[in-house]
């Protein structure tokens, strides 16, 4: 039943979106990463979502996330923003009663559905900064936050905050010694390189780290209850 209210809100949510507008911020991000996906724009030849999103760039997570899934019992998981699904199609989530991947870019989440989508794993439009997420045991949340301004940042840590859920996997750059603001332009070379361990985010001390083995990323785990309140 709390599947099908959180399908159910997000039907309300479209339904809002089409008949006011958007925040600058919402409708920016919204073009960018559309902009990106539909025209290739990060140049990879295997994903759209970028060189991140190569099986290549991925072999390490895609080795240690189902150890992690059965550690901790995982039944439930929030991929948000999910992408265009290619190196997640490789993990075997047979043990998953539920994945739910959530993305902002519509053709995206379309070809997700016709491709992959299953009674038990679906995709939804959805602006994760802004609209509400549904309670599940893990969020992940990668390459994401890398591209978004601080203002959008705690917005997202709130929303993920408010979801009730269990443990987010996120994107951490720990060697970064301080944190810089982006702006809120429309670039596809908009990144900064966040540790979010440092203000103004001070996370604290997180539970495990996956070193990805490229460009001094790690995918690093935190019980959600224990993140700051933003």
């Amino acid at each position: 039943m709390q599947y099908i209210g959180f399908i159910i809100s997000l039907i309300s949510l479209i339904c809002t979106a089409q008949s006011s507008h958007p925040t600058n911020h919402a409708e920016l991000n919204k073009q960018l990463f559309t902009h990106i996906y539909e025209h290739n724009s990060w140049g990879s030849q295997e994903s759209r979502s970028g060189n991140g999103s190569t099986l290549t760039r991925t072999k390490t997570i895609r080795s240690q996330l189902p150890k992690l899934i059965a550690q901790l019992q995982i039944t439930t998981i929030l991929d948000a923003p999910c992408g265009d699904f290619n190196w997640m199609k490789t993990i075997n989530l047979s043990t998953i009663d539920h994945y739910i991947g959530l993305d902002i870019v519509g053709s995206l989440i379309q070809k997700n559905n016709d491709l992959y989508g299953t009674s038990n794993r679906e995709f939804h439009v959805s602006d994760i900064v802004n609209n509400p997420l549904p309670c599940v045991d893990l969020i992940i949340c990668r390459d994401c936050v890398q591209h978004l301004t601080d203002h959008d940042v705690f917005k997202l840590f709130a929303n993920i905050k408010r979801s009730k859920s269990r443990y987010l996997l996120l994107s951490n750059y720990p060697q970064s010694m301080e944190n810089n603001d982006i702006d809120q332009i429309y670039s596809t070379a908009r990144i900064t390189y966040r540790n979010l361990l440092r203000a103004p985010f001070n996370f604290p001390e997180p539970l495990l780290v996956i070193d990805e083995g490229f460009d001094s990323k790690a995918l690093t785990l935190w019980q959600i209850d224990d993140l700051p309140d933003f």
